[in-house]
């Protein structure tokens, strides 16, 4: 997984500290302590899913990288037999180019 729970972890806390601070203008400590809580259990599991998303996106990002990879591969194997016949038609083929491109040139 991208990122450690220590990444959840100094997030949160830092979330739940500022919006701690925050709260204390308003509220009564007893309050404001519980909001932090609540904000920091909050935070912990936003970030923990956020970076499961981040790591399902370039997992799967790599297995398709894999399988292009694999297909450019077996599509690279063909037989010696197919190959030197396909050889074979395009030099005939560029014959037969060359003489209707004279036959052009010439008229």
């Amino acid at each position: 997984m991208v990122g450690s729970v220590w990444h959840n972890v100094v997030l949160s806390t830092f979330i739940s500290v500022y919006v701690f601070l925050l709260s204390l203008t308003n509220n009564t400590p007893q309050h404001s302590l519980i909001r932090a809580i609540i904000t920091l259990i909050l935070a912990f599991l936003i970030t923990y899913i956020f970076r499961r998303i981040i790591t399902y996106i370039f997992e799967t990002k790599t297995v398709s990288q894999q399988g292009e990879h694999k297909e450019n591969v077996q599509e690279n194997k063909e037989p010696v037999e197919h190959i030197e016949d396909q050889e074979e038609n395009d030099e005939m083929n560029s014959t037969e180019t060359a003489k209707h491109i004279r036959n052009l040139m010439n008229e």
